[in-house]
């Protein structure tokens, strides 16, 4: 007999297509992501709404597309293609206007039924040559932010 789908698991490609808002609604109170390359990570909900809210008037355009997902006990692997057009001054770093198009890779978490934490993985190097923003820059003023 085949196991009843977890509905979280199938909620991971759908928390990438809506808005802040909804996506966080799929969330746990203590939700956190974690952004890897720039070493930054939001601690519960309210504070990864803020991150989020930052990131989107960054990057409004930003997109990911599933190229695939696997799941092991409660994680849940997914990658793809992420795009986004540096449109929005970042920590005094001026839009370029340039759209960057490369991999990405999250785990996400879950715990009862919602999602609990996202690690997000992607080369940052590659990222900041697409937007036309030298690592060193970007590095030095996320520095400023990192918790």
């Amino acid at each position: 007999m085949a196991a009843t789908p977890d509905p979280a698991r199938s909620r991971v490609p759908f928390f990438f297509a809506v808005g802040v808002a909804t996506a966080l609604a799929l969330c746990a109170d203590d939700f956190s992501i974690e952004t890897i390359p720039f070493g930054t990570a939001s601690h519960g909900r309210d504070d990864t709404a803020r991150q989020l809210a930052l990131f989107f008037s960054v990057f409004p355009d930003y997109r990911a597309e599933t190229e695939g997902m696997a799941e092991s006990g409660e994680s849940v692997s997914w990658w793809g293609r992420v795009s986004m057009t540096f449109a929005g001054g970042f920590l005094g770093i001026e839009p370029t206007g340039r759209t960057a198009s490369l991999p990405g890779f999250s785990v996400f978490d879950l715990r009862k039924g919602q999602l609990v934490r996202e690690r997000f993985y992607f080369d940052l190097a590659m990222l900041c040559e697409q937007i036309g923003v030298p690592v060193e820059k970007l590095s030095g003023a996320l520095s400023k932010i990192r918790s």
